[in-house]
């Protein structure tokens, strides 16, 4: 009974070091959870609910109600907690400039899985603990040590049926043709996606793509380039194309399917040569 009061005093005090800014979020939340003690005992006002949920970093859309449904009702259930959400999107240098200044505003992020391999080691990301985590419901592979796959998206591409008629783009070699296939294009400005559609365009065998020829993949990019506009997140890409600032341009395949449904078909989404990412 001494040990739980004395434990309580420690996390109220915790709590308002918290509130104070004297106590970075992960810290604060790893005390929580290694103490056993009833959230409930600390009272601290916004520290308190802080310390009653977990925040998912993600990029908006459908993958806010896609991840409270499949994650985060399940993650509730099972420990009391919520799941919200910030749908800012978290860019590796996002994650990084959140680390080094010291104030954590996320438990965790629907990152690439790439950014697991490049912010692990230098200490921007937590191992993920698999004693906890069972590799058994992962794809052979996509357990590493930073990070897990928990989904598979696309980089696919849309174009305007108004603009091509009988005539529309059918892979990324069309897509990187301006000449039979005039038309602004759209490109995601991270290059992710952007390097293996390039070189697809340009002859590239899908199994042949790795390791990724970047001169060979920058310089077919370059060739459209007065012929581009470049997004960094899902909305940007969607009002692209749906504002007709592009007819044709490169979009996760979720936001694509979306654009079709929406506009009654008069953008179509191209599948052909999609790129599964984890």
């Amino acid at each position: 009974m001494h040990d739980t009061q004395f434990m309580k005093e420690t996390l109220q005090d915790s709590a308002h070091a918290y509130k104070d800014g004297r106590m970075d979020r992960r810290t604060f939340l790893a005390l929580c959870g290694a103490s056993g003690v009833a959230l409930s005992a600390v009272m601290a006002g916004d520290a308190e609910a802080a310390a009653d949920h977990v925040v998912m970093w993600n990029w908006g859309g459908q993958s806010e109600e896609c991840h409270g449904s499949a994650i985060g009702e399940a993650f509730t259930t099972s420990t009391g907690k919520g799941l919200k959400f910030d749908t800012s999107g978290p860019l590796e240098g996002k994650i990084k400039e959140m680390v080094d200044s010291g104030n954590v505003t996320a438990d965790v992020a629907d990152a690439d899985l790439f950014n697991a391999v490049s912010l692990g080691p230098t200490g921007h990301l937590e191992p993920i603990d698999y004693s906890v985590v069972s590799k058994d419901k992962t794809l052979p592979g996509y357990a590493l040590e930073h990070g897990v796959s928990v989904i598979l998206y696309g980089y696919a591409f849309v174009y305007d049926t108004e603009v091509y008629g009988d005539n529309p783009p059918q892979n990324w070699a069309d897509f990187f043709d301006t000449a039979k296939f005039p038309g602004m294009r759209s490109l995601y400005k991270w290059a992710n996606g952007s390097l293996e559609a390039a070189l697809m365009a340009d002859g590239v065998a899908g199994d042949a793509l790795y390791p990724l020829d970047m001169d060979r993949a920058l310089a077919k990019i370059k060739s459209i380039k007065d012929d581009s506009l470049y997004w960094g997140s899902g909305s940007e890409a969607h009002s692209m194309v749906v504002n007709g600032e592009v007819s044709m341009g490169m979009i996760w395949q979720n936001r694509g399917r979306n654009i079709e449904n929406d506009t009654d078909g008069r953008y179509k989404l191209v599948n052909n040569q999609a790129m599964a990412m984890p």
